[in-house]
């Protein structure tokens, strides 16, 4: 699984930032630095809600910069 692939699932599980940082970090390559946050989102009923999200960034080989989101929740 790739960091990538094993990133998407833990955001689709709703894992804690502990839980993210704790399976990732470990993972990343050279020069790579994690960023865990929380953005806005319309949930498919219409409603406000958030998605976590994840940054992975300023990496040595820029080809290892990710940024990926997890599904709306909430409403």
């Amino acid at each position: 699984m790739t960091v990538k692939e094993h990133l998407r699932q833990l955001l689709d599980n709703r894992k804690t930032e502990e839980e993210i940082r704790t399976a990732i970090e470990p993972k990343l390559a050279s020069g790579c630095k994690l960023r865990i946050y929380v953005e806005s989102c319309i949930t498919k009923a219409g409603t406000s809600g958030y998605k976590q999200c994840a940054e992975i960034f300023s990496c040595d080989d820029a080809n290892e910069n990710l940024t990926d989101c997890g599904a709306c929740q909430g409403g």
